[in-house]
């Protein structure tokens, strides 16, 4: 009895650790139950705040910046689409899976499916630079200065 308990959680584990299994969180996000709810057509895998500024993201690549200032109305800032050329390396090619913003919220960091790793610049939502050459997935976003022990 152990011993399958055992194996079962181990193949979880083992599946987790290679991107397949997805943790369903909420199907839509709700600022305020009588507030204006924020969807995309994919479901959103990453979301970060800063200030007055929310930053999400979706299974099909779409980053989105949405202000709000007011709870009950939230205002979409930017909308960035996916890439369709994979030989242009100004965004995501595929699904963006994780996202982080600098202490300061000046630059956004994002990374997915297609091995990319994106810098952008938050007040106008421009892309900055494109790191690639990875070998996998980026699924966990670097920590924020202020996260490590200098």
């Amino acid at each position: 009895m152990d011993r399958d308990i055992i194996a079962q959680r181990l193949q979880e584990d083992v599946a987790e650790s290679k991107g397949k299994v997805y943790k369903r969180i909420a199907d839509s996000l709700s600022l305020r139950s009588i507030g204006k709810q924020i969807h995309h057509k994919n479901p959103v895998t990453c979301v970060c705040l800063h200030g007055v500024n929310l930053y999400t993201a979706c299974k099909n690549g779409v980053i989105e910046k949405w202000d709000i200032t007011d709870l009950g109305k939230p205002n979409k800032a930017a909308h960035i689409d996916r890439i369709r050329d994979k030989k242009v390396f100004k965004g995501h090619t595929d699904d963006v899976l994780s996202m982080t913003l600098t202490s300061d919220g000046k630059f956004l960091a994002t990374g997915g499916t297609d091995k990319r790793i994106c810098i952008w610049q938050t007040s106008t939502m421009t892309h900055l630079k494109t790191f690639t050459q990875h070998r996998g997935p980026i699924m966990v976003p670097p920590p924020s200065s202020s996260d490590t022990n200098d």
